[in-house]
């Protein structure tokens, strides 16, 4: 049963065109190097995924513009950690 509701839930989020990885994200590392500066490293992918997160909970954000933004506050936020 939870299974099925599993499945349900992911082809909705399919059909809806949601990001079910970071290559579906409206933003990749590269951008994230070039307008963040953050460099190659683990960080990047923390980020990434973090992203994707937010992204799976609410596919809204999944612009490049909001995404940035959420971006710059995590790292933010990691620098002051």
């Amino acid at each position: 049963e939870r299974l099925e509701t599993l499945r349900a839930r992911a082809a909705g989020l399919l059909a809806q065109g949601s990001a079910l990885s970071t290559r579906d994200l409206a933003i990749n590392g590269n951008d994230l190097q070039k307008v963040l500066g953050i460099p190659p490293s683990k960080k990047l992918g923390e980020i990434l995924a973090a992203l994707l997160e937010r992204v799976v909970d609410d596919p809204a954000l999944n612009t490049r513009d909001a995404l940035l933004e959420i971006a710059r506050t995590i790292a933010q936020a990691s620098h002051s950690s």
